[in-house]
């Protein structure tokens, strides 16, 4: 997706991370495969549908526990007060 692979994963989340956290910027056409649910804003509303397509599509492997520490990250560092 965002690194063009042609796989969506967490290298895909963490690329979006970096975006909203202002560590990079996104080309037009990363910005454009980065708005998973296209409503012109790459946010964490994006993360989420990109995560659940990913468990949707996941077989198991040690990557699901890696995705689950990655959601728990996230929703620390976004929610916590």
């Amino acid at each position: 997706m965002t690194n063009f692979d042609g796989i969506i994963d967490i290298l895909d989340i963490v690329r979006i991370i970096n975006q909203i956290m202002g560590n990079s910027e996104l080309n037009e056409d990363e910005f454009t495969a980065a708005d998973f649910n296209a409503d012109g804003i790459v946010d964490i509303l994006d993360i989420i549908q990109i995560v659940n397509y990913i468990l949707a599509n996941l077989k198991k492997s040690t990557t699901f526990l890696w995705l689950q520490l990655l959601v728990l990250h996230i929703h620390f560092r976004f929610f916590s007060i």
